[in-house]
């Protein structure tokens, strides 16, 4: 008779015990996966008005979309002598007839809107503002919901599209609108950039050139199914990853390749936002958005044909040089130029270099014409 080996009989017998703790531990995990994310507060951020928080350099103006939703709008804006117009801009003039001087105002040149990046806000510009608006007009404005412009939260109505590409495009057509802005050039920065190239395909009659500067355009970024992006406890992990987020100037100095160049009034007005009641939950919409929907610009890089310029800084971390000029190659009229020694934001890193390319590539466009 072969005798029992007890090693092997006291293996056997821990491999039960072995499998009742490992499906102990996933069953743990996967309630705590279920049930922890409820512990985040969805109270919002409590907070002052917008209009409490404007700079010397604000201004403020209401849209309505094609939707008929109002939104508040905080926005920068300069214009070179001979370059303004005040009925359009002063918003107490927004509601009068134009003057003759703006009605006669066809030959000045076209006006820049400026769009800032995700997580950013208008004052990603306000370097390049004055430079820029020696010879034309210049509007930067708070992408929604983003620093000073509305803070809108889905429950408020839930019918309502505020954050998706296609809503930014609608903001943005109706500044021009209430602008009174026939066409312009639009200069975007990383997603504002995807912004910028949307609004040329859907609306080319209003875009006359753009200038995107390393444009989030061809990043392909993870989605989740809607069924789980919309789950409750991915919506309150965006909430949280957005209040983590929108306190911290980790990605901005992510996108300088010098980070000892961000001042402190830099990192001050970077983080606005954070001090305007329910910051908190319209970046969580926002966040929640990125997650489950594709920036899709394929069909605006295959058929936008408005001159464009691609501006490439040689250091960027966010978006790869090399994507950036193949983004430059596939698009039908399009040049590029590299920023040496900058990061993902020229505009603020190096904002002369960066102006003289922009302006010599416009000015040479507009002699062409």
């Amino acid at each position: 008779m072969t005798e029992a080996n007890p090693n092997q009989s006291r293996k056997q017998s821990r491999l039960p015990l072995l499998g009742k703790v490992t499906l102990a531990l996933f069953g743990s995990l996967l309630i705590a996966a279920l049930v922890l994310p409820f512990l985040i507060s969805t109270d919002p951020a409590e907070g002052a008005p917008p209009e409490e928080l404007a700079t010397e350099q604000s201004r403020f103006m209401n849209l309505t979309t094609n939707d008929n939703t109002a939104l508040l709008i905080h926005y920068l804006h300069a214009a070179g002598e001979g370059n303004s117009y005040p009925n359009r801009t002063d918003p107490e003039k927004a509601d009068k007839p134009a003057t003759d001087s703006a009605a006669a105002g066809s030959h000045r040149t076209t006006p820049m809107v400026l769009l800032h990046g995700f997580t950013l806000n208008a004052y990603s510009w306000q370097e390049m503002i004055p430079h820029l608006a020696t010879s034309r007009e210049v509007i930067a404005y708070d992408q929604i919901p983003y620093g000073l412009s509305a803070k809108p939260a889905l429950e408020a109505d839930e019918d309502v599209d505020y954050f998706s590409l296609a809503a930014a495009v609608d903001h943005l057509i109706a500044l021009l609108d209430k602008q009174e802005i026939p066409n312009s050039i639009l200069v975007g920065n990383s997603s504002g950039g995807a912004v910028a190239l949307a609004a040329a395909h859907s609306h080319p009659e209003r875009i006359e050139a753009l200038v995107l500067i390393n444009p989030m355009a061809t990043v392909e970024r993870m989605t989740l199914p809607d069924w789980l992006g919309h789950s409750p406890q991915v919506k309150r992990l965006n909430l949280l990853a957005a209040r983590w987020f929108g306190s911290s100037t980790a990605l901005l100095e992510a996108s300088y390749h010098d980070p000892a160049l961000i001042s402190e009034r830099r990192r001050e007005l970077a983080l606005l936002h954070t001090q305007v009641e329910g910051w908190d939950l319209a970046w969580g919409e926002i966040f929640n958005r990125a997650l489950v929907e594709p920036l899709d610009v394929e069909q605006a890089i295959a058929e936008v044909s408005v001159p464009t310029l691609v501006v490439i800084g040689a250091e960027d971390t966010i978006i790869d040089p090399q994507e950036s000029q193949q983004l430059a190659e596939t698009l039908q009229n399009a040049d590029s130029l590299v920023i040496e020694d900058c990061g993902h934001l020229p505009h603020e890193e190096c904002p002369e270099r960066t102006y003289e390319k922009i302006s010599g590539w416009i000015n040479a466009l507009e002699r062409a014409e």
